[in-house]
């Protein structure tokens, strides 16, 4: 699903900003191979069902992405924040002893600014800051009926840049 609108129709001064967004809604499952699925039984917990089937690894079951944005020609101006995210994801097929890896959601807010300068519009500036909301990204170990553990964990933090840039 997705949407585009520019949003002049609110007020006249409202007409160089467009909101644009998109959904994705995933369903995924494959047959595990004879071996695969013998492996998780041979290790099945009380209470638990292993089906012949699983999520597909690097599949995410929704992703979600938005953003709002200015653009004026006239002035030679583009800037935006941007957003995406999504669903926890299988990152790491387990199998015997080791349980399932998934990828949590990771919530990115950036923003991306450029500007042109002088007459001709040869010299231009720009200026992006990722990772606004400073979201940590992280991988946890996912087993029946056990709490998640810690796989991996890492905290980009906020980048901030700027460049100048000229064409000849």
């Amino acid at each position: 699903l997705e949407i585009r609108k520019n949003l002049g129709f609110i007020a006249p001064s409202m007409e160089h900003f467009d909101f644009s967004g998109n959904l994705t809604l995933v369903r995924s499952s494959l047959k595990m191979t004879a071996t695969e699925l013998r492996s998780r039984k041979n290790f099945e917990k009380i209470g638990q069902t292993i089906d012949d089937t699983r999520e597909m690894a690097g599949q995410a079951p929704y992703i979600i992405n938005a953003g709002l944005s200015y653009s004026n020609p006239r002035i030679g101006m583009e800037a935006g924040f941007f957003y995406n995210v999504k669903g926890r994801t299988l990152s790491v097929v387990g199998g015997g002893l080791f349980p399932d890896v998934y990828v949590q959601p990771f919530h990115s807010l950036n923003f991306n600014m450029n500007k042109a300068i002088g007459a001709q519009q040869r010299m231009n500036i720009n200026l992006h800051v990722n990772n606004i909301l400073n979201d940590v990204r992280e991988e946890f170990y996912s087993a029946f009926r056990s709490a998640d553990e810690i796989f991996y964990r890492f905290s980009p933090g906020t980048e901030v840049g700027a460049g100048l840039h000229y064409t000849f």
